[in-house]
């Protein structure tokens, strides 16, 4: 499932073992992550998953929704020969 609970205590080593890379890529991604407000890191200790709230979840789905069709729209001008289908 590779999904984790908040208020899990993850090591570098054991992400890396259970996803088969090594323990470079994971530590990037948890960087990244403390950025976004994921996780907590602990050096030496782990990282600890904080929690999301579904209100959390539910804005950024909304938000990217809106992003996504704002790009698709970008991307694909309309022409008079596709509107009139």
């Amino acid at each position: 499932d590779r999904s984790y609970a908040g208020g899990t205590l993850l090591t570098e080593g054991e992400v890396a073992d259970e996803v088969g890379v090594s323990r470079t890529p994971v530590r990037e991604a948890m960087l990244r992550l403390e950025v976004e407000g994921l996780l907590k890191l602990y050096p030496k200790k782990g990282v600890l998953v904080l929690p999301v709230s579904a209100q959390e979840i539910e804005d950024v789905v909304e938000t990217r929704l809106l992003v996504e069709q704002h790009a698709a729209r970008k991307a694909v001008p309309a022409s008079p020969a596709l509107l009139t289908r």
